[in-house]
């Protein structure tokens, strides 16, 4: 009996009422805080691809293709399909731009929905002058395969692939288009590919500093608790890269425009910025007069002109 009061045991941690010393609260202390950083890992990367990926699997945009077309005038679109490095079938479709000359944008799209949600991208790509290809990862659309954030560099890299091997594109006639977690996976891309340009519109510093400003606990966490794919924009940006464009709303309330900000202030040359006044996160091509496409086509026009090298700050008026 004596025994059971002076001593008692709850994992991780041994309480001894004579033992409870500076030092042995120390121990005890962070025995505790790794016991807390491996349970959080577990919650993680069990949760992290439903806590992060909404995919939607309609196909109700697929009448809109021939409506662009007969809207723009200018392009050419169709339904495409390919395979990824583990054997997934991946749709998606191609605005081809009847200007042989035109660069091809590959768009790796946000979290949620899917490729039909993307049809305005696509268009204000197209009449920008450049012909647009817009896939699903995995699980979204009619896409094989799970909905997975390990997933999501892999499909985009088996979309570039598609590009060069299949329809023909050579690096210099790429760019890569990132939205929201996109930006993400264009920059994961981007370190093993090369591309003329990338667009990062409503980007994140990195996975893990967004997961802090929206989960207090997460700020008590140490950077590996985040498993791969780290989807770090901001040190990608801070490598040598091609000519970059950063566009944000200024009243986004999912991902904050001070991220664009911080990603340009901190990224090497050469690089531009442009401030959408009035649009949040999912309205950055609503409204025409915010000046989103002359911003697109200056700078697909600029991307073979050595003064795109220059950094550039512009902000629609």
């Amino acid at each position: 009996m004596t025994a059971l009061t002076k001593k008692w045991r709850f994992w991780p941690l041994t309480f001894d009422k004579k033992a409870f010393t500076p030092r042995r609260i120390m121990i005890d202390l962070v025995k505790l805080y790794l016991f807390y950083v491996f349970l959080s890992m577990l919650i993680i990367i069990g949760l992290k691809d439903r806590l992060i990926l909404f995919p939607m699997q309609d196909t109700s945009w697929k009448p809109g293709l021939k409506g662009m077309d007969e809207a723009l005038k200018c392009t050419e679109s169709k339904e495409v399909s390919f395979k990824t490095a583990d054997g997934k079938t991946l749709s998606g479709y191609l605005v081809k731009n009847k200007n042989a000359a035109a660069k091809l944008v590959i768009i790796n799209h946000g979290n949620a929905g899917n490729i039909g949600h993307r049809m305005g991208i696509a268009a204000t790509l197209a009449a920008a002058g450049a012909s647009a290809l817009a896939y699903d990862y995995q699980g979204y659309g009619e896409s094989q395969g799970d909905p997975k954030l390990a997933n999501l560099i892999p499909d985009a890299t088996a979309a570039y692939d598609f590009a060069t091997k299949e329809l023909g594109y050579k690096a210099d006639d790429i760019i890569l288009y990132g939205e929201s977690i996109g930006c993400g996976v264009t920059t994961g891309v981007m370190a093993s590919r090369p591309c003329k340009a990338v667009i990062l519109q409503s980007p994140f510093v990195s996975l893990m500093s967004t997961a802090r400003d929206k989960l207090f606990f997460m700020r008590t966490l140490p950077d590996f608790v985040m498993v791969e794919p780290q989807l770090n924009n901001l040190a990608a940006v801070q490598k040598s890269h091609p000519p970059l464009l950063l566009m944000h709303g200024d009243q986004d309330k999912t991902l904050p425009c001070r991220y664009s900000e911080e990603l340009f202030a901190k990224a090497s040359e050469p690089k531009q910025l442009f401030i959408v006044k009035g649009a949040d996160h999912n309205d950055v091509y609503q409204d025409p007069g915010r000046g989103v496409l002359e911003a697109l086509k200056n700078f697909i026009t600029s991307v073979n002109d050595a003064k795109s090298q220059v950094s550039l700050q512009t902000q629609a008026q």
